[in-house]
């Protein structure tokens, strides 16, 4: 494999200071299990075996997978499979082909999982490695690697990890270590470097809260390019010895057990839906459909234009799909999306029968037409088809994504181009936002958090004035309703007038005025009387505070501050004197009084 060619993501990630988002992962630990995910009951099992039977060619061949651990470091468990995860991150950074060993820090683990780097930690991937290095697999038919281009499988015993050697440690040429360091197993350095790896979107990955989540991620990722993303049809016994997980005995069992774990996968747009179906002629056998969403679509796509996984996707897709017994086969699949988009409703309800979702409800998407051009836009599809996005994108995205991590992309694509650091394509980097699930950085979140806040007291400030210029309305309607007629207007400002003249000879001194002066200002206001709506709206706004818009917002104000000081102090005086302190007290004197009362009985018997 040519290094320079396929470390081009790598180098732009280095350049740019960002995460690698997309890692290369062996294939093989994609489809095979190795690691478990349940914690009960594992200490006391060192040994697991799985048989499959396949057709290859025209044989049907015993295919065996068996890992074995030791007593003294116990079977790999969820959290090794993290720290390999790691590893394999930390390989791809390095660029391929893999050498022979590889030196790391513990410290440089910790940061690619978002870890603390506590003693703890550090001692449980100390352990982990452990375990990986000491466990043993034997593959019979199972693990292979690319050779000219065609799979070669292997018979073998083999260890993902011959060494491993701690910091401290001596190494192979009597030398301390000084990093710690990893020596690779032949045949997983053969697997990596012949190019059966695919693409694995790390942060996606390392984001999954469930270990089962994140198991049947790296197990579905690999059936989406076998598939081309279409449905996928697995026994639920055969998908427990993938993960690997302890089969529960009963239906509603099983769908709780995977409950958590499918939720987080459609939540997060890898899957659209999940179908559970029980046999009819076999009441113990369970399927599950899986449908693939957004995510895994934009995946398989990105890794089939990338030049670095060809080789693997071409080895899938031309093997395994014959491997795989329970694709959906594409004109059945078909006949379904016919079916659903001309709305047979007979179909409709065996379906609606037969399938419980993984909540145990039936999905909704049962029933709707397939058809995207006939299928109403929901809120969010409609703000994502505002931003640039086409309408069968947005709706893919709104049934693929979960409302809340749409919102957060959305919140953040309309933070950048407020800022302008979207001037160009601002719906193609919302797609790649979603898709990829981009974080923004910690100065964007301040940034936006600070224009968040400024919209939430321009948004404040909006609903202040809407109440206020209500009530502002509703005094100037009460008030024109009582308006005076013109002679009683005009005679209310000459009183008002003398009124004045009157109250500052009280208090200054001066002359009443005339009645030539009284006349004259009864005809100049006979000629300003307001006669027409509008001019008696300008007149009340322009001569009392109250029905000015400025003046209510402040009284609005005012009240809302003398709200929050009442409630501030009826906090503070709940917190010194509780509902139940009376009742808390008296209880206290009480029981204190019983104890003195049995003191002083015991003491009368002594005597």
């Amino acid at each position: 494999m040519n290094g320079g060619e396929t470390n081009r993501p790598v180098r732009a990630a280095r350049k740019n200071n960002l995460p690698l988002s997309v890692i290369k992962t062996d294939a093989n630990l994609s489809r095979l299990p190795l690691f478990a995910l349940q914690r009960k009951r594992i200490e006391k099992q060192l040994e697991r075996e799985w048989v499959f039977v396949e057709t290859r060619g025209s044989e049907h061949v015993e295919l065996i997978w068996r890992v074995m651990a030791t007593q003294r470091y116990g079977y790999p468990r969820a959290f090794a499979r993290r720290v390999h995860g790691a590893v394999e991150y930390l390989l791809t950074i390095n660029g391929f082909p893999v050498p022979e060993y590889f030196d790391f820090s513990l410290y440089e683990i910790t940061k690619v999982l978002n870890l603390d780097d506590s003693g703890n930690i550090l001692n449980n991937i100390r352990d982990a490695l452990k375990s990986i290095a000491a466990t043993t697999i034997e593959s019979q038919g199972t693990y292979c690697y690319l050779e000219s281009g065609e799979k070669r499988f292997i018979n073998k015993l083999f260890h993902l990890y011959d060494t491993v050697i701690f910091i401290g440690d001596t190494l192979p040429d009597g030398v301390v270590a000084d990093r710690n360091r990893i020596y690779f197993n032949e045949w997983y350095l053969k697997s990596l470097n012949s190019g059966y790896i695919k693409p694995l979107d790390f942060p996606y990955w390392n984001s999954l809260k469930s270990d089962i989540a994140r198991r049947l991620y790296e197990y579905l990722s690999f059936i989406s390019f076998a598939t081309k993303c279409k449905p996928f049809r697995i026994e639920y016994l055969r998908l427990c010895e993938f993960l690997p997980i302890t089969p529960q005995n009963y239906f509603s069992q099983a769908r709780q057990k995977m409950k958590k774990a499918h939720e987080e996968l459609m939540n997060t747009g890898f899957l659209k839906k999940v179908v559970w179906r029980k046999s009819k002629t076999d009441p113990k056998k369970w399927i599950l459909i899986y449908h693939f969403g957004m995510r895994a679509k934009e995946e398989h796509k990105r890794g089939f234009n990338d030049d670095t996984y060809r080789p693997v996707i071409l080895a899938v897709e031309t093997a395994d799909v014959e491997e795989i017994e329970d694709v959906i086969e594409p004109e059945d699949y078909g006949q379904e999306k016919k079916a659903r988009s001309k709305g047979q409703k007979a179909v409709e309800r065996v379906a609606m029968d037969e399938a419980i979702t993984t909540g145990g409800f039936v999905s909704p998407q049962i029933t709707k037409p397939c058809l995207k051009e006939e299928t109403e836009l929901s809120p969010l599809a409609q703000e994502l088809v505002k931003r640039g996005i086409t309408k069968a994108t947005a709706i893919d995205f709104a049934e693929s994504f979960d409302d809340e991590y749409l919102l957060e992309k959305i919140s953040l694509h309309d933070y950048k181009k407020e800022t302008l650091e979207l001037t160009q394509n601002a719906a193609g980097c919302l797609r790649e936002a979603i898709v990829h699930d981009y974080k923004p950085s910690e100065q964007q979140l301040k940034k936006q958090a600070q224009l968040e806040g400024k919209k939430a007291q321009q948004e404040e400030q909006r609903t202040l004035e809407e109440k206020a210029r209500e009530i502002q309305e509703k005094r100037l309607t009460e008030a024109l309703s009582q308006f005076p007629s013109s002679e009683q207007w005009v005679r209310e400002r000459v009183v008002e007038h003398v009124n004045v003249r009157e109250t500052t000879i009280k208090a200054f001194g001066g002359e009443q005025f005339t009645e030539a002066e009284i006349e004259e200002m009864y005809f100049r206001y006979q000629t300003q009387v307001p006669k027409t709506l509008e001019e008696k709206r300008g007149w009340l706004l322009s001569h009392y505070s109250k029905y000015a818009l400025s003046s209510i917002i402040s009284e609005l104000k005012a009240e809302k501050q003398k709200s929050q000081k009442e409630e501030s102090a009826s906090t503070a005086n709940d917190e010194q004197f509780p509902l139940n302190s009376i009742e808390a007290v008296l209880g206290e004197v009480a029981r204190q009084q019983a104890v003195f009362e049995g003191e002083q009985n015991r003491k009368l018997k002594e005597k």
